[in-house]
């Protein structure tokens, strides 16, 4: 079970989010999805001497709603108060 929900978010409120992020973010676009994913990382949450678990460095992600117009969706993590 995972220790985390997605919240959707505005355009604005995700671009503002990427913006004032105070760690550097990597992204992954997943194109074995339909439809194809971004989802952005934050590598430094990563647990001690477990090395780079998806699962505690996600932060957010966009999903692509409309081709032709190059509409997104896009979530937040947020996190319970749970961290191992």
């Amino acid at each position: 079970m995972n220790d985390y929900e997605w919240v959707e978010i505005t355009k604005q409120e995700f671009d503002e989010f990427v913006k004032s992020y105070p760690n550097q973010i990597s992204r992954d676009f997943c194109q074995i999805s339909e439809p194809p994913v971004d989802f952005f990382f934050d590598w430094s949450l990563a647990p001690e001497g477990k090395g780079d678990r998806w699962d505690k460095c996600v932060i957010a992600r966009a999903i692509i709603q409309d081709y032709k117009t190059r509409e997104f969706k896009y979530w937040l993590v947020k996190r319970s108060s749970k961290n191992d």
